[in-house]
């Protein structure tokens, strides 16, 4: 895609894509200079969701996929500075200055200095937020002798990357959706679960038996892929399917 000259048409564009690569393609189109790219792009997991499904997304083209695997399966991204610090402070951070952080742990630091060891320049990581807390993080380089950006280049990537995101989310979201279905009365229980009933009361409310409610509890735990009433209600709300 050739780089948009204004905001309508990179928002169109970014509506119309129909894969998160799609987005990413898109987002990378917008960098002004030869030396800068998008070396990674985390779509992390809400509080509570399966971390086998795909609301989980690293998107790392300098890596390969057996890496980006292994670093999801032992979910790296939690120790990674260059996502967690941008999303704890809600503002872009320059690589330099997550390398300079006093209060780095010890993994932290490891992590960090693995980094360094790849990718020697500068370079800005971006915070992104979506719904039900499903956010993200894009870590652009600059380049061996890549210069601090200008305030107003960096406010508009953080727009157009936050845009960007929201468009991966709701393609995730989707796909999420044509795999997990509720019936209305599932819902119901969900609801009344999700506020601490327990099933004899959530029987009560709904008119019908405790035994029914304890089916529509198998099935619901059978379709989030869980065991307990507790991590039942977090990954339902991590999903949306109750509010």
């Amino acid at each position: 895609m050739s780089k948009c000259d204004n905001f309508d048409q990179i928002l169109k564009a970014l509506k119309s894509a129909t894969t998160p690569v799609e987005v990413i393609s898109i987002l990378e189109s917008l960098c002004l200079s030869k030396d800068e790219t998008i070396v990674s792009y985390h779509c992390l997991p809400p509080t509570g969701a399966d971390i086998t499904d795909p609301v989980s997304l690293v998107c790392c083209p300098t890596f390969s996929n057996e890496t980006v695997k292994k670093y999801m399966k032992n979910m790296t991204y939690r120790h990674n500075p260059f996502v967690v610090r941008p999303l704890l402070l809600a503002r872009s951070l320059l690589w330099s200055e997550i390398h300079s952080l006093s209060d780095l742990s010890c993994v932290e630091t490891q992590v960090a200095q693995d980094l360094r060891t790849r990718f020697p320049g500068e370079g800005v990581c971006i915070p992104t937020y979506g719904p039900l807390r499903h956010n993200g993080s894009f870590a652009i380089s600059l380049g061996k002798e890549g210069e601090t950006s200008s305030q107003l280049k960096l406010l508009r990537l953080q727009m157009y990357f936050q845009q960007g995101h929201i468009r991966i989310c709701e393609l995730l979201e989707q796909r999420r959706s044509a795999r997990i279905k509720f019936t209305e009365r599932e819902k119901d229980v969900l609801e009344w679960l999700a506020q601490g009933k327990s099933n004899s009361v959530i029987a009560d409310i709904l008119g019908i038996s405790s035994a029914t409610v304890s089916n529509y509890l198998a099935n619901i735990f059978l379709k989030l892929n869980t065991r307990d009433r507790v991590s039942t209600a977090l990954r339902a709300n991590a999903i949306g399917a109750i509010f």
